[in-house]
Formats: structure tokens, C-alpha cells, sequence
């Protein structure tokens, strides 16, 4: 599998509408990046990734 960095900075990348780039760069974190990552913090690097605002955890009451 090509690393981001190489499929960001290709040509057919960079010619897509910036619609499509999302969707690809979605589809690669969910493909590449999620299955090798510790369940936990798929949330928080997929913000960092896609650039989007990290979701708030709220913490949990020992009584829920």
C-alpha cells in the first residue's frame, strides 16, 4: 500500500475536486491507518488526520 504522503503529493491527487480528496483520504484512514491503530484512539487520529475538530470525550461516572 503507498503511503499518504505519496498518494497526497501525486499528480491524480491533486487534479481531483476537493470533494473526491476527502472522500479518498477517508477511505485511507479507514483502510490503512484504523485497523493498526489501538481501538481506543481511532477517534482522535482520524481528527488529526482528516483535519477535523476531535470529538469530546465526556468522562465516565463509576456509577454508569
Amino acid at each position: 500500500m503507498a503511503k499518504w504522503n505519496d498518494i497526497e503529493s501525486s499528480p491524480a491527487y491533486a487534479a481531483l475536486p476537493d470533494e473526491r480528496k476527502a472522500s479518498v483520504k477517508a477511505r485511507y484512514f479507514d483502510t490503512v491507518i484504523a485497523p493498526a491503530a489501538p481501538p481506543e484512539r481511532v477517534a482522535v487520529l482520524r481528527s488529526k488526520f482528516l483535519g477535523t475538530a476531535a470529538p469530546v470525550q465526556q468522562p465516565v461516572s463509576p456509577t454508569q
